[in-house]
């Protein structure tokens, strides 16, 4: 790989292939487009975690407040 590819932006890159590959326009176009949608892809998949997350934190302090409750309901005469 020639050192000056090394320096140049994704966009150069892109229209540098274009020029060498007449006709090939939509498989450069969705080259050019991948960072950008693996970078959305990422900032969804951080929310959904998050998401996961607090539910589960949810489901566990449900989870423990029945068993408190039902401790306690069998102790007291249940």
């Amino acid at each position: 790989m020639p050192e000056e590819w090394r320096q140049m932006t994704d966009d150069q890159l892109a229209q540098r292939a274009d020029d060498g590959l007449r006709g090939q326009g939509p498989v450069i176009e969705s080259t050019r487009r991948l960072p950008e949608t693996l970078h959305q892809e990422e900032v969804a998949i951080k929310r959904l975690t998050k998401w996961l997350v607090a539910m589960t934190g949810a489901l566990v302090l449900m989870t423990l407040v029945l068993v408190y409750l039902t401790v306690r309901l069998l102790n007291h005469g249940g």
